[in-house]
């Protein structure tokens, strides 16, 4: 490895694990990021720390849980000013970019990362406004582009290809010297719709296994409440009454992900045009995951496995094959991972751990991992707020018991054997056997066979929450 190593770090938002043939999938055309594939440390069991955006992203670039730093909602609670990102703990050796979606990571005082400590930071992914009206574009509200204008606009200029040309510039400029590079799409978030909508035949497109199982009646409720949101409301102007309404939408989903793989092709074979391909460590992941019909949703935000669940893949400077990794990490491991591989040393309040022994080929003891989620943030949340109530939640829930639900405060630990257990202060706790029923469709814990692994499976979160900080003990 070069002494100085450049490094890339690819963020997507709301990207499943099923989206990479390293994952399963070879249906999606994303020939990129397969190929980037080959030649990494997949790591089939990485996972966020919290799944909706700005917690998410706190984590991943400060090393820290999101009890520890702060952020432990998408708005309302903002990272504290005190805990360094990613880019505060290099030096000025690296040329250092970041360009792209902040998405909700903020500090009080605005987004994060500070700009303090970059040398070029731009949040704003998409082409200039001035461009798209010279496109013979105009903003759906008359006023500025926005979230909605986003599956109208042309590829060439999106917001994948508006990063992927700031990234090739940035590498260009910077190529004789180390550079430390981040790049945040916000694709293929929703909404799921794009200019690549037809790109995959829809007969090739299929359903999530677990699809027929939508939330069960002793799975969490808020699950449930969502569940029945996305059917009365549908999505993204679709009425899921059908398969074939689900697969279109998955079919969108798919496109937004090539989408994004385009732009990446474009900034590695940058990496390559400047003779710096073989010096740059390279990491892709994603926020969280997406649950893109799994249990009859979408989105993000509960604990099952498409949710929090991320693709990682880390690929060190001229790597050649691939190597995999079924033990369980955690995003809070890439800021001492790339610390460790830049060779820069880790201050003592990370909570991650280095994955460098892993990158090695090495076979360290297997480890947990821990995510969390705190306070309200679901589509479901405004529709509970109505008045009157909408008929489809009155016939389940009650206003008062629907946001108790919502606000439920869960802890969750995935095992390296395989199981999992969600610690929920309302009671609503989940326990699956992954190695069996990878879909989660049966939830065992409340079966008396269980109880004895439920209260070990207890006891490691207790533990790690002392470890680590949390005083936010679910009951």
């Amino acid at each position: 490895m070069t002494l100085t190593p450049n490094l890339l770090l690819v963020v997507t938002d709301q990207q499943a694990r099923s989206t990479l043939a390293a994952y399963g999938n070879d249906r999606i055309r994303v020939p990129r990021m397969n190929a980037l594939a080959e030649r990494s440390t997949v790591f089939h069991r990485a996972y966020c720390a919290q799944p909706v955006c700005g917690p998410a992203r706190a984590a991943l670039f400060s090393g820290t849980y999101p009890h520890r730093n702060g952020q432990i909602t998408l708005d309302r609670h903002p990272m504290h000013d005190h805990v360094p990102c990613l880019t505060d703990l290099l030096d000025d050796r690296w040329a250092c970019g970041f360009f792209g979606r902040s998405g909700h990571h903020r500090y009080a005082g605005g987004p994060a990362p500070r700009a303090g400590g970059i040398d070029e930071l731009d949040f704003d992914d998409g082409a200039p406004a001035a461009v798209l009206r010279a496109h013979g574009l105009t903003p759906q509200d008359g006023v500025r582009f926005g979230k909605r204008d986003r599956p109208f606009i042309p590829e060439h200029l999106g917001g994948p290809a508006n990063i992927a040309t700031k990234a090739c510039d940035f590498i260009r400029r910077h190529r004789h010297r180390p550079f430390a590079l981040t790049l945040c799409f916000y694709e293929p978030h929703d909404p799921l719709s794009g200019p690549l909508n037809d790109l995959h035949p829809f007969e090739q497109v299929t359903l999530p296994d677990n699809w027929a199982h939508p939330p069960a009646p002793d799975q969490p409720r808020k699950a449930l409440l969502e569940h029945r949101c996305v059917l009365h409301r549908g999505k993204d102007g679709i009425a899921l009454r059908s398969e074939q309404a689900w697969r279109l939408l998955i079919q969108r989903y798919w496109g937004l992900c090539a989408q994004v793989d385009r732009a990446l092709g474009r900034v590695f074979d940058q990496l390559d045009a400047a003779g710096v391909n073989g010096d740059t460590l390279v990491i892709f992941t994603a926020d969280h995951g997406e649950l893109a019909g799994s249990h009859r949703l979408f989105g993000k935000n509960l604990m099952f496995e498409e949710s929090i669940g991320v693709p990682l893949l880390i690929s060190r400077p001229g790597q050649r094959g691939a190597r995999r990794v079924r033990t369980p990490v955690n995003h809070v491991d890439i800021v001492p991972t790339v610390l460790e591989e830049l060779g820069i040393a880790a201050p003592d309040h990370l909570q991650g751990t280095s994955l460098t022994p892993w990158l090695d080929g090495a076979e360290p003891p297997a480890r947990p991992a821990f995510v969390e989620w705190t306070g309200i943030n679901y589509l479901v949340h405004d529709e509970l707020r109505r008045d009157p109530l909408p008929g489809y939640l009155a016939q389940v829930t009650t206003r008062e018991a629907g946001l108790a639900d919502l606000a439920d405060t869960v802890r969750c630990v995935i095992a390296p054997d395989g199981w999992k257990f969600c610690l929920s202060a309302a009671g609503q706790h989940e326990l699956y056997d992954l190695n069996a029923d990878p879909g989660e469709t049966v939830n065992l814990a409340f079966r008396p066979e269980h109880a004895a692994r439920r209260r070990i499976l207890t006891a490691r979160i207790r533990d790690w929450q002392r470890a680590t900080g949390d005083t936010m003990l679910p009951a």
